[in-house]
């Protein structure tokens, strides 16, 4: 079943009453309040992961050797983290931050990426590792990512994935050399006179499923069917041709970003919905409707219980176990493998 966004919108105003479902139709600049309104309201939600219950498993990114600190774009908290030498895969302590940042240590140890801590900054997360890689590692996270914005026609219940790499910027004979821009693991390396010439190649099929365009001076890339969209960049630095985009660059070093597909299930689509009419109510001075503050409130706790269920798990620390620490002295020499 088809529900776009415009759909939404109008049903949202029948439910806050502002406009009567029976004798009118909503206007064109309620259409776009309303619309500016329902992203504001999917942004907000990266203020709790408690709204958002869609986890997103295995997030990739990859280690730089000897360096802690990692930015992720869109994340919101962090469930787990993993890194892989070869097909094995290798589990991460999450560490307070008042620990990770207070405490005594060595700081000039690569090794074993063994724990991690994060923050939130804008726009996503910094991610610090202790030990700092020593290789190359790939991590996988788990954890709540933003809710993406919509596009007034969208589908909400088709899958679709939407990379906005910002606007791009041309410089000599626009030239990507081998691995500075990577989509889905396909290399674009070629030259390309403008960002519209990189358009064009795109969408002769080259990656599957994805196609691209300039939306408002924008790159953008879509796909549908449930295809992940993953750019990978490890341009060099000073190059004098290139392109590159104000939301993914592509020049000094390795820069990975993953972009998923947004769908919603029924139920959000219903509680997004309520959401919306209260909202309407609430910026043009309505009393909302009893109704849709009680279908509200019903759906905001059977989301909250389902995205952050209590934990009732159970640890014991024997006061008798032998463990000494950290041997810094050892660590140099069995890098992160055993720390007895």
């Amino acid at each position: 079943m088809t529900y776009t966004v415009t759909n939404l919108i109008t049903d949202a105003y029948y439910a806050s009453s502002v406009v009567s479902r029976q004798f009118s139709t909503i206007q064109g600049y309620q259409l776009s309040t309303g619309f500016a309104w329902l992203n504001q309201i999917l942004q907000d939600k990266a203020v709790d992961s408690g709204d958002i219950p869609y986890i997103t498993t295995l997030y990739p990114f990859r280690g730089v050797p000897g360096q802690e600190q990692y930015f992720i774009p869109g994340l919101i908290d962090i469930e787990a983290i993993v890194f892989y030498i070869n097909s094995v895969r290798y589990e991460m302590s999450s560490i307070p931050r008042q620990k990770y940042f207070g405490t005594p240590r060595a700081n000039n140890i690569s090794a074993l990426p063994l724990s991690y801590t994060y923050e939130r900054t804008f726009g996503g997360v910094n991610i610090f590792l202790y030990f700092f890689p020593n290789e190359n590692y790939l991590f996988n996270i788990t954890g709540n990512f933003f809710m993406q914005a919509v596009s007034l026609n969208q589908d909400l219940t088709k899958k679709r994935t939407t990379a906005n790499l910002g606007a791009p910027t041309v410089g000599g004979t626009g030239t990507f050399a081998a691995d500075e821009l990577v989509i889905n693991e396909i290399d674009l390396a070629g030259t390309y006179a403008t960002a519209a010439a990189l358009v064009t190649y795109i969408n002769t099929g080259v990656i599957s499923n994805v196609t691209a365009a300039i939306v408002s001076n924008e790159f953008i890339l879509t796909s549908a069917n449930g295809t992940t969209i993953e750019i990978v960049t490890n341009g060099t630095m000073g190059s004098s041709n290139y392109i590159t985009f104000d939301k993914f660059r592509t020049q000094d070093g390795y820069f990975s970003q993953v972009f998923y597909y947004f769908a919603l299930d029924q139920f959000y689509i219903d509680y997004v919905r309520y959401q919306l009419a209260d909202r309407i109510c609430t910026e043009l001075n309505f009393t909302t409707p009893p109704q849709v503050v009680e279908q509200l409130n019903r759906y905001r706790q059977q989301i909250s219980n389902m995205a952050e269920p209590m934990d009732l798990s159970m640890q014991k620390i024997s006061v008798m176990t032998p463990s000494t620490g950290i041997n810094y002295g050892q660590v140099n020499i069995g890098h992160g493998w055993s720390t007895s």
